[in-house]
């Protein structure tokens, strides 16, 4: 390991003294990690593959912190033997690791890919690296008197751990998927591991520190696309208290982020999200939204969105600036904002729906799906995006896939013509 720094100068007393251990350290969460440990007064090992960028790291950390005291661990997770040669390095200091942060992760591309061990890539590195390094440290760990472990995992899904196949040899399901159920192992793991260290000083913890435009959609070309043009909300804040609404002076931290993050001068579409999952009726936008128009007129943003909106909103907003799309919850078995759909067709706008199908089977669940699917020799899931796509011009579906197999079936909800009597069993 090396060092760069001098003894911290202040800074939360609880981290005083401690040592934390972050992976991925000069990723976009590592680094912002890294930085608030340093804040905190803690002593920051910044483990990751390059030296260079480790490096980097140290010095822009001692920058912003002065008297930060950040030391670089070189290690791949995809590679067994650098996993146990790095954790010899941290247990040959003699020192306790009071926190490790197993924060790294990479997301494949359409083809399968190996670990030097010969592990599918995203499970061996997410999960196997991490379980192999907490493993190795667990002397350190248990000598704190207070360490934590905590793991990054993914949010909620229907994801599901095929255990017959971890290792992605029977079938392949694609970088997403891969990288979703090594997550959904991370989240057992920290249990279990809670579990097996209970009535010790040691606690296992997850955290899911929101969606955010990080080097995993940067590096997959199908996420970074989305990341770029459908994915670039700004409003809701994702601190150590829980999510929480965002203000006016959040919304440019928020943009810069993303623009520094995927390497743009702008961004062509930002939608504006208010609330989390329910539409907050009544609720003012004007303010956040004037913050992102304005941005708009510097020329950082293209076009500018709103989600999670009534038509109270949409009007509010519109007679702001002009709004290019709107994204709300809604599918088949949630229509509570048709109105706003009604509201967009009306004057060009594009909706587009979140979680068309639901965000799983919620949105298919209707009497009459599956003898309209078999009328039309066709899958429930694309009766209901046919339904969608039948309800507006405007509307525009994007259904998440795994596979090109899934991608084209999707496609081919585009060709069925519902007729007249099949929206009205649906309606």
């Amino acid at each position: 390991m090396s060092s760069a720094a001098v003894s911290p100068t202040g800074g939360n007393p609880a981290l005083t003294e401690k040592i934390a251990l972050v992976t991925g350290a000069y990723g976009d969460i590592g680094q912002h990690t890294v930085l608030g440990l340093a804040r905190a007064g803690a002593t920051v090992i910044a483990a990751g593959r390059d030296p260079a960028k480790l490096e980097q790291l140290a010095q822009n950390a001692a920058a912003q912190v002065p008297g930060a005291e950040i030391e670089t661990l070189v290690v791949d997770l995809a590679d067994l033997s650098s996993i146990q040669q790095a954790a010899q390095t941290a247990l040959a200091t003699e020192r306790p690791v009071d926190v490790l942060v197993n924060n790294a992760a990479v997301m494949p591309g359409g083809q399968r890919q190996a670990t030097r061990d010969g592990f599918e890539l995203a499970f061996g590195t997410n999960h196997l690296g991490h379980y192999a390094l907490t493993g190795h440290l667990l002397p350190a760990l248990l000598t704190s008197p207070e360490a934590r472990v905590i793991s990054i995992c993914a949010g909620p899904s229907n994801q599901r751990l095929d255990t017959s196949d971890l290792n992605s040899e029977q079938r392949y399901r694609g970088g997403m998927r891969t990288y979703m159920a090594s997550k959904l192992a991370n989240a057992v793991f920290a249990q279990e591991l809670a579990r097996r260290v209970n009535g010790t000083t040691l606690k296992s913890l997850t955290v899911f520190p929101g969606t955010a435009a990080t080097g995993v959609q940067r590096n997959n070309p199908f996420i970074g696309w989305l990341a770029r043009y459908l994915f670039a909300p700004v409003g809701p804040v994702f601190g150590p208290g829980g999510p929480r609404q965002g203000t006016a002076a959040d919304i440019r931290p928020q943009v810069e982020a993303n623009l520094q993050s995927l390497g743009l001068d702008r961004l062509d579409v930002v939608y504006l999200r208010i609330g989390m999952m329910t539409v907050p009726h009544g609720e003012s936008l004007a303010e956040r939204f004037q913050a992102l128009a304005a941005l708009r007129g510097e020329g950082l943003i293209r076009h500018l969105g709103i989600s999670n909106v009534d038509t109270g909103h949409l009007a509010e907003a519109r007679a702001i600036a002009p709004v290019a799309a709107v994204q709300n919850n809604f599918h088949l078995g949630n229509r509570d904002e048709t109105a706003v759909l009604e509201a967009c067709t009306k004057v060009g706008i594009a909706f587009i729906p979140f979680f068309p199908l639901g965000g799983g089977r919620a949105g298919i669940d209707h009497p009459s799906l599956a003898e309209i699917a078999a009328r039309h020799q066709a899958t429930t899931p694309q009766i209901a995006l046919a339904w969608l796509l039948a309800l507006s011009p405007v509307a525009l579906a994007i259904p998440g896939t795994g596979s090109v197999a899934h991608l084209q079936e999707n496609l081919a909800a585009r060709s069925i013509a519902l007729t007249p009597d099949d929206l009205a069993e649906l309606a």
